[in-house]
């Protein structure tokens, strides 16, 4: 499956992208990943940031490509351009 089909099933949206937004779903992403071993936390939150850091990861990826997550079917509160 290509984000070509996504586009097709109406799973993502075309987006005319910056690369201030693609930087900053990227950086959050980092940030995630950074946090995530930190020790202290239960293994559910490290978990949960591991798994946060995936989906921006993906969303940057999507916006690069000049797409993405509509509002409704995302994963997470809010517009993938304003996380």
């Amino acid at each position: 499956m290509t984000l070509s089909d996504w586009l097709e099933r109406g799973w993502l949206v075309t987006h005319r992208p910056d690369l201030r937004e693609i930087k900053h779903l990227l950086g959050i992403a980092d940030r995630d990943i950074a946090d995530s071993p930190v020790e202290g936390i239960s293994a559910d939150t490290r978990l949960s940031l591991a798994y946060s850091a995936s989906n921006l990861g993906a969303a940057g990826c999507a916006t690069a490509y000049t797409a993405k997550v509509p509002f409704a079917t995302a994963n997470f509160s809010g517009d993938a351009a304003t996380i």
